[in-house]
């Protein structure tokens, strides 16, 4: 039986490398990382594992920490009924992803924290995001309860519904054209998305670049000028609105409201990275250069503001600031505002230059919305460059303000993360040199510290091997760069990732997210959907175009399986489809 950790007792997370497991190390609950030895111990013992995926920088992942991790009697029923396990999703992407898949299927949205409760043969049989602690204990008793007394028929279930949720591998759809997989999936991101304020769905705004990135390509190939208004309106939203910092320059994760408003406060690499080759990419195909500005800047933002020690960048940072609230470290009360201005007019100019967000949840208020220095200087009858001046000199003396307050960074250097960031300096290294050195020195990165041995490592810092993602952002990364840079190195470097994910990661016609699975709904599928980031099994076959891939390799193979799935959900597989389409052009 396993002993119950007492409060201020170190589990098996102590001293992890990982900020987020870390930070659960002194929790009342016996955590464990997801390993042979935690399965055994369920497969002994008979119980569940209940499985909590998060990251140092979500908001709620803390929340329910400190509501339920920490409270001595949740941590008992824990201990006593379940096998309690801790992931980073980011260093267990894959696993993260089949369990947010898992979740979105059964309960329709799902997120971070991510909660699922697996069988001891390893199948997720229920999940869900936050709850509060009373609803979380509820749920604990209940769940112990079903499984004392109907184990057989739950474990039988969910081994069930793990098999049927996975189409057939070798299933096809003939006579497709390009042109049918480019009405598809225009008709499918129309179908969700909101004509009036941009973006999809109708709660919640996430940037979705992935599904940008897909659309982009088919307009790219037909011009459709409806499509160009959906795309041009959203990144025009996302880029004015509560999204994105309008100080220090970035992207924050998501907004909680439709109108892109209010932000969820974490800044995540990969998710800066995307928008940043989207932006500079929408730039260039609309002719656009305030796009163009919008992807330069959150480089910029990424190479100030994210570098880590030792050459990379770090993975996020956190939503919650030094002061322990959501934001805080982005957020204006009035006294802080006349601290950072203490000239009223320069105050007033402030509050005129940028539309100001409050919200009952927030703990002060965001500027967001930037509005034209001409109009200013019309209503002001002052010269619009005088004024772009004053109030560049106001936007400098808050940020330098806002600077002196904490805010935690996840210091993870993870490879996959920083090869998307290098594709995004590669599509700018023509806007100026610091891209261009910053781009050199990352590539550099990639042939030293993230190889060992010949092998691509995800997190150096603790020897852990790269995922089929890794590869593949990774290979995208290389693909692009090596277009930039003259020299073998970084082909080089492309053909050594390329030759090790498709020998590793492609079998009998199924992508297998990790090369040896520690559970069964981690073994191969034929298609991979876009999730926060693109598909790796689209970015891998992309970055292969052109290179001398290994025998393994079978690109028109893997493009044309799994189709009935991506005819059902084109806008969950839209960088699949945008592969298609690019193979089609070539």
């Amino acid at each position: 039986m396993l002993a119950t950790a007492s409060a201020g007792a170190a589990n098996a997370l102590a001293g992890h490398p990982s900020p987020y497991l870390a930070m659960h190390a002194e929790d009342p609950v016996d955590w464990q990382t997801l390993d042979r030895a935690a399965l055994e111990r369920a497969r002994e013992q008979d119980k569940l594992l209940f499985v909590s995926s998060g990251y140092f920088a979500c908001h709620w992942c803390h929340v329910m920490q400190a509501e339920s991790f920490t409270d001595p009697g949740i941590a008992r029923r824990l201990n006593r009924d379940f096998i309690p396990v801790k992931i980073d999703r980011e260093l267990d992407p894959a696993l993260d992803a089949r369990l947010l898949d898992f979740v979105e299927r059964t309960r329709g949205q799902a997120g971070w924290p991510l909660n699922v409760f697996i069988t001891p043969e390893g199948y997720p049989l229920l999940g869900m995001v936050y709850l509060p602690r009373d609803a979380f204990a509820e749920l604990l008793g209940r769940m112990a309860a079903r499984w004392e007394t109907d184990r057989g028929q739950l474990a039988g279930l969910a081994r069930r519904a793990a098999e049927e949720a996975e189409p057939d591998p070798g299933a096809q759809v003939e006579g497709l054209t390009d042109a049918d997989y480019r009405t598809l999936l225009r008709q499918a991101a129309q179908a969700e998305a909101d004509v009036l304020q941009g973006g999809f769905g109708q709660q919640s705004k996430f940037p979705m670049a992935p599904r940008m990135e897909a659309l982009l390509t088919v307009w790219a190939q037909g011009r459709d000028p409806d499509l160009e208004e959906l795309l041009r309106t959203t990144l025009d939203a996302m880029a004015a609105g509560g999204l994105r910092d309008h100080l220090a320059g970035g992207f924050f994760r998501y907004t909680v409201d439709p109108g892109w408003q209010v932000p969820h406060f974490e800044k995540m690499l990969a998710d800066n990275a995307q928008l940043a080759h989207l932006y500079l990419r929408a730039g260039a195909l609309f002719d656009e250069p305030a796009y163009r500005d919008v992807g330069l800047e959150t480089l910029d933002f990424i190479l100030e503001r994210m570098a880590a020690g030792q050459g990379g960048y770090v993975s996020a940072l956190s939503a919650v600031g030094g002061d322990g609230e959501e934001g805080g470290a982005y957020l204006w009360t009035d006294a802080q505002l006349r601290e950072a201005l203490p000239d009223p007019g320069d105050r007033e100019l402030a509050r005129a230059a940028w539309h100001w967000v409050e919200d009952e949840a927030l703990v002060g208020a965001l500027p967001i919305e930037p509005v034209p220095a001409e109009r200013l200087a019309g209503e002001r009858d002052l010269a619009p460059e005088a004024l772009a001046r004053r109030i560049e000199a106001v936007r400098e003396r808050l940020l330098a303000s806002r600077d002196q307050r904490e805010l935690p960074r996840d210091e993870k250097v993870l490879a996959g993360a920083n090869g998307l960031v290098l594709r995004a300096l590669a599509r700018a290294a023509d806007a100026g040199e610091r891209y261009r050195e910053a781009g050199k020195s990352l590539a550099a990165r990639f042939a030293g510290r993230f190889m060992d041995d010949g092998r691509l490592m995800r997190f150096p810092a603790e020897g852990r091997p790269a995922q089929l993602r890794d590869h593949a952002f990774v290979a995208s990364g290389l693909r692009a760069w090596s277009a930039v840079e003259s020299g073998d190195t970084a082909r080089m470097l492309l053909r050594g990732v390329l030759e090790a994910a498709w020998n590793r990661f492609y079998r009998d016609g199924r992508w297998h997210a990790t090369g040896e699975p520690l559970l069964p709904i981690l073994d191969g599928r034929a298609l991979v959907p876009d999730g926060p980031e693109p598909s790796p099994a689209a970015l891998l076959i992309d970055a292969g175009r052109g290179a001398a891939l290994p025998p393994s390799a079978q690109p028109e193979t893997a493009l044309q399986r799994g189709h009935p799935a991506l005819v059902e959900d084109p806008f969950g597989h839209a960088s699949h489809v945008a592969a298609i389409l690019r193979a089609g052009s070539d």
